[in-house]
């Protein structure tokens, strides 16, 4: 092999591999997202915990409390969203607005539905930590694709 074609293969290596500052952007917004999806865990797995341990009148009223509460965070979220135009932010004003309805759909399936309904509704912190995860893979693919994207020789070579 000779240097130039070594060159090149060095070359073509480095423009492959993410550099240090867009590494730390991506990581930054899945770590963003992790510690969103532990927050929404613990808020579900402390409203199963209050479902087992806690007097079922006053257990209601908690879930509906929380459920506004919830739903005006995802109001402020949405709004700020709009105004800064920042699609990240609206979209988890979007997934704060699916929590909320989440509890106050819990306080219809704790009391009124079967057990096999009440059960899965329980596994809802699963299904978002599981939403979360998948929302990570995305992003990071997303990202590796936009940078490869950017660096790519094939629009110049196809312009000229």
């Amino acid at each position: 092999m000779s240097d130039i074609e070594s060159d090149v293969e060095l070359e073509l290596k480095n423009k492959k591999t993410l550099p240090q500052n867009i590494k730390n952007t991506i990581y930054d917004k899945i770590f963003r997202n992790v510690m969103i999806a532990i927050v929404v865990v613990i808020y579900f797995a402390f409203l199963n915990l209050g479902y087992r341990n806690i007097e079922p009148s006053v257990f209601a009223t908690d879930l509906k409390v929380f459920s506004f509460a919830v739903l005006g965070l995802s109001i402020l979220l949405l709004e700020r969203g709009y105004k800064k135009d920042k699609e990240g932010i609206f979209l988890n004003g979007l997934e704060t607005f699916a929590i909320s309805f989440i509890t106050l759909l819990m306080t219809h399936t704790y009391f009124f539905a079967s057990e096999r309904t009440r059960d899965l509704v329980s596994l809802s912190f699963l299904y978002i930590a599981i939403y979360y995860m998948i929302k990570s893979l995305i992003i990071y693919g997303k990202e590796v694709h936009r940078f490869r994207k950017q660096i790519s020789d094939v629009r110049d070579i196809v312009g000229r």
